[in-house]
């Protein structure tokens, strides 16, 4: 019966996640796939079951996920508008649940995000902006709600970082402002919700960038400082995430940038050195990852900058 099979999809996405963990992309998207075609098959004969339909989404933004991981972007595109568009079904049966208009906006900023990949900037924004107004309308329904609230002040800084991008510093520290009492309330961010962690550190990322756009280096070097820490505070609970890993990484990567803008070669090569190590173990857990493995080109040139050895990856 239905039951059975949504225990077979629900296997499936466990053991695609940990693959997942244990860096095999090919193994992971076996098992999602499996778990995709039985959520389609459940679907199909129960439209109005919305458990089914969020396994449904859950397939389909893992499989997105790999895909963008693997390079593949326009992959990943069709992955995460097929599951934005199952998340609207789902909004669309019960249109006060708060849970499908959050994932919405979740699945506006993947699209954006995949939007940059591709350097359209437009695209990303207009993404951003429709996952901003959302999240409004859920904070107009319930002000108090905290995912709500955390939604708009991660859409207001991922145009924040448009408006850098694009040499508008001014717009972007409006953005910045706009989400600072959000992200500032009492007991803010929570230590045991990651994810809250997480877009706080990108908040201080944020920061730091309109900080170089206005030749602040020493405000930007505060920012990413504060940045990393709460990076670290989050490996410490979770050491073997790789996507922690790579935001430490990216994190030393910054320090080294704005240390060698500033004729700190040392350093630039203790930053450099320590974002090296990491991507290193990185790129070895996970090696059909073509990001990671960009990253790993980018960290070699950069040690061969600061340093006398001029190749460095052999």
């Amino acid at each position: 019966g239905s039951r059975l099979v949504r225990d077979l999809v629900v296997s499936h996405v466990k053991l695609g996640d940990r693959a997942l963990e244990d860096g095999d992309s090919r193994d992971a998207t076996l098992h999602f796939r499996s778990a995709m075609k039985e959520a389609e098959r459940l679907v199909a004969a129960d439209p109005g079951n919305v458990a089914f339909q969020v396994d449904l989404t859950v397939c389909q933004n893992r499989l997105g996920d790999i895909a963008e991981r693997l390079g593949r972007v326009d992959e990943a595109k069709d992955y995460f508008e097929a599951a934005l568009r199952v998340t609207q079904r789902i909004a669309d049966l019960d249109p006060l649940q708060s849970e499908a208009e959050l994932a919405r906006v979740v699945g506006e900023e993947r699209l954006g995000d995949l939007a940059l990949l591709e350097n359209n900037r437009a695209g990303a924004k207009e993404r951003y902006q429709k996952g901003l107004e959302i999240g409004e309308r859920l904070v107009k329904v319930d002000p108090a709600n905290i995912r709500s609230l955390d939604s708009v002040a991660r859409s207001r800084d991922k145009l924040g970082k448009i408006a850098v991008g694009d040499g508008e510093n001014a717009a972007a520290r409006q953005k910045v402002e706009a989400a600072r009492p959000i992200r500032l309330k009492p007991g803010r961010p929570d230590p045991l919700n990651a994810q809250a962690q997480l877009n706080f550190s990108r908040s201080y990322d944020l920061t730091a960038e309109i900080a170089i756009g206005e030749d602040d280096p020493a405000t930007a070097r505060t920012a990413y400082e504060n940045s990393l820490k709460l990076v670290e505070g989050l490996i410490a609970l979770d050491p073997d995430s790789i996507a922690y890993q790579r935001d430490m990484m990216v994190n030393y990567n910054r320090l080294g940038n704005l240390a060698l803008n500033q004729g700190d070669k040392a350093g630039a090569l203790a930053a450099y050195e320590k974002s090296l190590k990491l991507v290193e173990a990185i790129a070895a857990r996970d090696p059909e990852s073509l990001i990671y493995q960009r990253d790993l080109v980018v960290g070699y040139a950069q040690m061969a900058q600061v340093t006398d050895e001029k190749v460095w990856w052999r």
